[in-house]
Order: structure tokens, then C-alpha cells, then sequence
């Protein structure tokens, strides 16, 4: 472990145990150097990103249940729309926010190749929110990963193609073009020695380490890059350095894409290092959206509290902090309330400044805790 980290933090460095794990690690691709606890230049990059994660998963672990489901579907929003920026596919979060309730229109200027990039980003958005729901250990095989992420690892792809159009098979997350390929990558990516391995290491050096094989498998041709990213907070859970998916990378990339190079991961310090520093952007990321989505709900809490003890004020300021984009109607079928109890109550909301319009048509308001 690090001097300048406190013991408390320590399973986030989960320390290298003695020769057999040298020996076991001595064909890794991981700098040898590394083996010892030796970091290197790496080492204030690691230090600094410790201390992000480390506050933010205790804070979030100290917040209350509201504020930490709604911390994961706005971060979720986030992350998938960083995720399709890495793919070289432009996307706002506040497309995809709006995207989820209905109230983005068409828009032909939206189009990539033919397909909406909102659209290719809301594929990745359902494939954050399935993977972060499952347990860690229900992930890291080719089997339960393609269960998690509904990937078709069977059958040629003219059959699959036949079955789609039939509707006789369920909507794929991620479309797979070779089922064989892929399901050969994954296999050569998701072993039994790689986990061992990552069990070895400081659990942000394995994530990179992860991500290096995730590429070098031929996971990221013949699976995706954002399925490799998606996995990165549960092997974080795995690793017993999280309490929960708390680390999404691709957030830690934005403003710095040519830095993101998994290619050259674990054995390129500069590529670790790069690494290192978007873990510590991207918990920082989190760290401000928990600020801001602590202080939105005490303001829901203060605007809406209740006249009576069966009032449902603070119900209704919980939905609001969990969902990032909601709209009359959505509320009023969550809460169950009337229609006309949801209207009062979202205009009180509006009123104190503890709400915000996201979009300003009369005939459809959406409306969220974040501007």
C-alpha cells in the first residue's frame, strides 16, 4: 500500500501477498516492476484516484436510499452518453434524458450511418442499466454475460436475422454480427486465470488490466468497447473495492478521448497512467452529481412537506430525486396520486426552485431535479 493512503482505504490497493502471488503474476502482462508494489510514476495517479473513489463510495453508502438510486439513473445517463462518445457517436445526456420520457422529436440531422445516434447511445444506456443490476458474480462468464446483456452467442447470423424478423427471439442489448466470434472472444477474455489474477492486483490497476485484455481479446471487434466499459464498475464490486457500481470510465474520458487508449493497457505506463487520471475525473464526476442531487432533494423535501401525516409530499419528493426526467403523468401513476394532486404538487416544486422544466411546451412538461 501507498504511504500517503490512509488504512482505511487499504482493500482499495488490495496489497500483493508475498512470493506465490509474484510468481503466479510473473507471465502477466502487468509490468513486472509493478509485481512488488513497486507502482512507479503511476503511483500519485493511483494515490489520487483512491482518494476519489474512496469518498464517493462513502458517501454514497452514507446517503439515503433516494438520493442513491437517483445518484445511479442520472450517472447512468452520463456514462452512456460518454460511452458513445469514446465510439465516435455524439450525444448530450439531456438528449438521452428526454429520449426516456418521449420528448425528444425526430430529427434527421440526428442520423448516423441511417440510425439515430440517440438511439445507438439508448442501446448502451439499457445495456449500463442491466449490467449494474445484476450481482458482480453474475457477469464474468461468457454465459452470464450474454444472459445479462441478452447477447445471441448461438446459432448463424442468418438464422438470427430469420428468428428477429419472426419475433420469435427477445430484443438483443448489443447486436452481435458473429455469434462465433464473439462468443471465442469472450472466452479468451473472461478465464478463470484473468479473475485470479485481477484478485491479485490494486483493484484499479486490474480494472485497466481488464480492459487491456477486453481489447486484446478481440472482445472490443467482436463484442463492443462499451460492453468491456459497462463491466468495469461490477469487476470494481467483484474485487471488493466498491460497495456497489460506483466507477464509470467513460466519464473520466470526456475532454481527453485520444487519452483512452485500452489497447496499450496494463503494460504502457503512460496508457496506465492516462487510466489512473480518468478514475479520478470520473469519481469526481460522481462526487458533484451526489452533491447536487443531496442538496435537490432537500429542497423537494422543504418544498413539498406534507400539511398532514398522511400526506404524500415526501413520497413524491423522493420519486423526484430518483428519476432524472419525469412528466405529469409518469408521477401521478408512480405515486399514486390524481392527476390533479401530481399537477399541484409538481407546481409547488417549480414555485420554491426545488424543480426544473426541462422543456417549456405547455402541452407536454417534462421536468427534473437537475437543470
Amino acid at each position: 500500500m501507498l504511504a500517503c493512503v490512509s488504512p482505511q482505504y487499504a482493500q482499495y490497493f488490495s496489497p500483493l501477498r508475498g512470493p506465490e502471488t509474484v510468481q503466479r503474476l510473473s507471465n502477466s502482462p502487468v509490468p513486472s516492476a509493478w509485481l512488488s508494489g513497486a507502482i512507479g510514476a503511476a503511483g500519485p495517479a493511483l494515490s489520487a484516484a483512491v482518494d476519489r473513489l474512496a469518498r464517493l463510495d462513502d458517501r454514497l453508502a452514507a446517503a439515503p436510499p433516494a438520493v442513491r438510486r437517483g445518484w445511479l439513473a442520472h450517472l447512468l445517463l452520463e456514462e452512456a452518453a460518454a460511452s458513445a462518445a469514446l465510439d465516435s457517436i455524439a450525444v448530450d445526456a439531456d438528449e438521452l434524458r428526454l429520449q426516456t420520457v418521449g420528448a425528444l422529436a425526430a430529427d434527421e440531422e440526428r442520423a448516423v450511418e441511417g440510425v439515430d445516434r440517440v438511439a445507438l447511445a439508448a442501446g448502451t444506456l439499457r445495456l449500463l442499466r442491466a449490467v449494474t443490476a445484476r450481482h458482480p458474480r453474475q457477469l464474468f462468464t461468457a454465459n452470464r454475460l450474454a444472459a445479462a446483456a441478452r447477447l445471441r452467442l448461438k446459432g448463424r447470423p442468418g438464422e438470427i436475422a430469420a428468428g428477429l424478423l419472426q419475433e420469435r427471439l427477445p430484443p438483443s442489448l448489443i447486436e452481435v454480427p458473429d455469434p462465433a466470434a464473439a462468443r471465442a472472444a469472450l472466452a479468451r477474455a473472461l478465464t478463470p486465470e484473468a479473475m485470479a489474477r485481477w484478485h491479485d492486483l490494486p483493484p484499479l490497476i486490474a480494472a485497466g488490466d481488464f480492459l487491456g485484455q477486453w481489447s486484446a481479446s478481440g472482445c472490443a471487434d467482436a463484442v463492443g468497447g462499451a460492453v468491456g466499459r459497462a463491466l468495469v464498475p461490477q469487476l470494481l464490486g467483484r474485487l471488493g473495492a466498491t460497495a456497489g457500481p460506483v466507477l464509470f470510465p467513460a466519464l473520466g474520458f470526456r475532454g481527453h478521448l485520444g487519452r483512452y487508449r485500452p489497447d496499450r493497457l496494463p503494460a504502457d505506463e503512460s496508457a496506465m497512467i492516462a487510466w489512473l487520471e480518468a478514475c479520478q475525473r470520473a469519481a469526481e464526476v460522481g462526487l458533484a452529481l451526489h452533491g447536487q442531487l443531496s442538496t435537490a432533494h432537500q429542497r423537494l423535501h422543504a418544498a413539498l412537506k406534507p400539511a398532514r401525516s398522511t400526506g404524500r409530499g415526501g413520497l413524491v419528493a423522493d420519486l423526484l430525486t430518483e428519476i432524472p426526467a419525469v412528466t405529469g403523468a409518469i408521477l401521478a401513476q408512480r405515486s399514486g396520486l390524481s392527476a390533479a394532486a401530481t399537477r399541484s404538487l409538481l407546481s409547488r416544486a417549480v414555485a420554491a426552485g426545488a424543480l426544473h422544466l426541462l422543456t417549456r411546451r405547455d402541452a407536454f412538461r417534462v421536468y427534473g431535479p437537475l437543470a
